[in-house]
């Protein structure tokens, strides 16, 4: 029976989702989209934006138990039977994932991974020849013309290309719901922009809807016409996009908001919410943002609030929403007026002064060339300086950081660090080494990868002080450091997996820092963080380099991020470095055409310039 034209084209009705052991993810999250439409899912990890989707699509992990109703085209779908279920994924409804890895197989080719599932009207699989300009006719859909992409597998492309392949291989069976997890994040800020319009014109060409689930608030304003806002596994705000960026109506929205560092300036202080995201059942009964609300009551504590509608045309769970409206605007006004022009340090040559600096890789095979990865730059840093290098995955950054930190050997020019030579690490004397690896320290991307899983905290940071100090370090030493990173001294009992993303960073942070470094290189320390966690990362930074007095070389692709850290910023394209000065001066009125590029590929930046996260 065909579905009433009035009704969504999808329609989520009190979605649960459970353990095995009765463990509640998902609370009661209610949804709709209609055909055409572009609707972004909100919120920090631990929010349940990824398990409603994969409750959606049908690809709820093992030992969870989804229930409630999910209709598609007016027909229940979530208790198919698999087989059934399995046929509408992909032909109906499909997804993409923030790791393209995810979806491509790395034997596969390209072009065999996008036509697997094509048939013909007979439903026999495509000829060879058939599949060939298929593969190469879906690539160009998704703005890959080089038809020898088909052929590659996936390790051979960049970042952005593969996740053009995973959405062209998503697109095969013409789904007409596509849904989008986190499919920028890892991504440069240029390369971001590419996928997220071309999803946009993907999703307007073929008259498709649009879940597009992410944390960063700027990204949903610039794409999706609606928002959902999720907290601990429910919904806690849903309206219009121009509306929620206008003036949001829950606090944990303003929170999400103010969180986001702004783009146009530097702020004397960086907005978080204090704590972390609650499991439903440790908030059932009440509001469940109320222990990091400014404005929770006794009554937000005692009874938990419906989603109900506004006279604005928006839904909001909180029970104050008409009381506390007037003093959120204030809190916004004060917090948007707030402009701290950055304080330079003395830019010289007496911590770091690198002077045609190259590094050249050898060819992987015979028909390649030598990859050049640094073409000869110039970077100075001194004592005390915050220092920036942007740019785009493949301008050479990471592999500065490293040739600064003896991982990387370069393959010609000079480099000083602390009046040692450094050029080769290996070539030192054990002393001159000894001082280089105390003088420089590095923090990187993932913090999980860099602290050992089965050693505690305690043990890491007590085997990094042993250094400095000798093999006596007390807990008094390991309390003291964890403390200046702003965790409990009880937090050295604890093994990695049992801390948050942000948690482990602030070990990462405390150990790199442990040595007392004159510098220390962090490298995107907070690109895979929550806004709000990625926040209270930023603001450790902020007291650490005040106290310790440390010089920072702050590697990103996000010029929000690197406005409030660094003083003077390096743009980098293609191992050359093409722009640098002061931070504000460079970002306001970049004169290269690729720091121009950069600048407006800022998500809502559509002028050009750098524009304000509430403007």
């Amino acid at each position: 029976m065909p579905a009433d034209i009035t009704e969504p084209l999808l329609c989520v009705s009190g979605l649960t989702v459970r353990s095995t052991t009765g463990t509640t993810l998902v609370s009661g999250v209610d949804l709709e989209l209609r055909e055409g439409e572009a609707l972004a899912i909100v919120g920090e990890s631990g929010s349940g934006k990824s398990l409603t989707a994969r409750s959606i699509i049908g690809l709820v992990p093992t030992g969870l138990h989804a229930a409630g109703s999910i209709r598609f085209r007016g027909e229940e779908i979530l208790d198919l039977p698999e087989r059934r279920r399995a046929r509408l994924r992909g032909a109906q409804i499909s997804m993409i994932l923030q790791d393209p890895f995810t979806m491509l197989h790395p034997m596969r080719r390209c072009g065999a991974v996008i036509t697997e599932t094509l048939r013909t009207a007979t439903g026999s699989r495509l000829r060879k020849d058939e599949r060939r300009r298929e593969a190469v006719r879906r690539l160009a859909e998704v703005g890959i013309h080089d038809e020898r992409v088909a052929g590659q597998y996936p390790f051979e492309l960049s970042g952005g290309m593969r996740q053009r392949v995973a959405i062209a291989a998503a697109l095969a069976q013409n789904p007409q719901v596509l849904i989008a997890d986190e499919p920028s994040t890892a991504l440069d800020v240029t390369t971001q922009k590419e996928v997220l319009d071309l999803l946009v014109d993907l999703q307007r060409s073929r008259g498709m809807a649009l879940i597009l689930i992410t944390h960063d608030l700027r990204v949903a304003f610039s794409v999706c016409q609606q928002v959902n806002v999720f907290y601990a596994g429910g919904v806690s705000e849903v309206g219009p996009a121009e509306e929620l960026e206008a003036a949001p109506a829950h606090p944990y929205t303003l929170g999400l908001l103010l969180a986001e560092p702004p783009a146009d300036r530097r702020v004397r202080d960086l907005v978080n919410i204090a704590g972390t995201v609650p499991t439903p059942d440790a908030v059932a009964g009440r509001c469940a943002f109320a222990a990091r609300c400014d404005w929770a009551t006794d009554v937000c504590r005692s009874i938990a609030p419906r989603l109900v509608d506004t006279e604005d045309h928006r839904r909001v769970a909180c029970v104050r929403t008409d009381e506390i409206a007037g003093e959120m605007r204030e809190t916004r006004e004060r917090y948007e007026t707030v402009d701290v022009a950055p304080s330079l340090a003395a830019v010289g040559t007496g911590l770091v002064r690198a002077r045609g600096l190259q590094v050249t890789y050898p060819p992987r095979s015979r028909r390649d060339a030598p990859m050049q990865a640094l073409r000869g730059i110039d970077i100075d840093i001194g004592p005390g300086e915050s220092v920036g290098i942007v740019g785009e995955s493949g301008s050479g950054k990471t592999t500065l950081g490293r040739c600064l930190t003896g991982l990387a050997t370069p393959s010609g020019g000079s480099l000083e660090i602390d009046g040692t030579d450094a050029i080769a690490y290996a070539a030192c004397s054990r002393d001159e080494r000894r001082k280089l690896r105390s003088a420089v320290q590095m923090v990187f991307q993932d913090p999980y990868s860099s602290l050992n899983p089965s050693r505690t905290v305690g043990a890491a940071l007590g085997e990094a002080l042993a250094v400095r100090y000798g093999k006596d370090v007390g807990p008094e030493r390991i309390g003291a450091l964890l403390d200046r990173v702003g965790l409990p001294a009880g937090y050295a009992e604890r093994r990695p997996v049992a801390l948050s993303g942000g948690e482990r960073q602030r070990v990462a942070i405390a150990r790199a820092i442990a040595l007392e470094p004159r510098l220390l290189i962090c490298d995107e320390p907070v690109s895979a963080l929550d806004v709000s966690v990625q926040a209270q990362v930023l603001t450790v930074l902020r007291d650490v380099r005040e106290e310790l007095g440390l010089a920072y070389l702050f590697i990103t692709h996000d010029l929000a991020v690197v406005r409030q850290i660094a003083d003077r910023i390096y743009v980098m394209n293609k191992g050359e470095v093409v722009e640098s000065g002061p931070t504000h001066e460079v970002l306001e009125a970049p004169q290269h055409p690729y720091t121009q590029r950069l600048v407006a590929s800022v998500p809502g930046n559509d002028a050009g310039t750098p524009s304000a996260i509430a403007s």
